[in-house]
């Protein structure tokens, strides 16, 4: 497969699982929090099966214009929800309020619209290992975004996960041509 014809190297291997490992740090929680060990790792495996899912559509999918494609892709992860929901506790565990549905209305358009798109040229324009490096910025974007909107405290163990991450995506990136 691609790991075959564009292999990572060493130095991009590191960078890979410390990219990973700064994802499993932002995403453990505190310990005076009650967070959900099952959401965790459903947020860490959604990391690497996106990376994964960005190598496979590299070499795999060749048909369809990006909206296309985008909204087939959309479309699973869609349905993949829905049956997941019953099994998680349902649809609805609170009433919906106002924050809630604005909090959607921005990942409806700003994360599925504008950042799937872009993604989608990404991955036409580099090679699939650097482009699967933008699955781990994700977690990092939406730790910043807590902090700016929500006012979520930003702790060491933040920032020590951030730096991973991003010392190991810099490490994929730049790797000697």
């Amino acid at each position: 497969m691609t790991l075959r014809s564009e292999p990572l190297g060493g130095r991009g291997w590191a960078g890979a699982l410390l990219g990973f490992a700064g994802v499993v740090v932002l995403m453990a929680p505190e310990r005076a929090v009650r967070a959900s060990l099952a959401g965790s790792l459903a947020i860490v495996l959604s990391t690497a099966l996106w990376a994964w899912a960005t190598l496979y559509v590299k070499r795999n999918v060749s048909g369809g214009g990006a909206l296309t494609n985008a909204g087939i892709q959309m479309s699973i992860a869609g349905g993949i929800g829905l049956a997941a929901a019953p099994l998680t506790g349902g649809f609805l565990r609170a009433p919906v309020v106002g924050s809630a549905t604005l909090a959607v209305l921005y990942l409806s358009l700003v994360g599925s619209c504008l950042a799937f798109t872009a993604f989608g040229v990404l991955t036409k324009v580099w090679p699939p290992t650097r482009a699967g490096t933008y699955a781990y910025l994700n977690p990092l974007i939406a730790v910043l975004l807590g902090a700016a909107l929500l006012g979520e405290p930003l702790t060491p163990r933040l920032f020590l996960g951030m730096l991973m991450l991003l010392t190991g995506v810099a490490l994929v990136q730049l790797r000697p041509r």
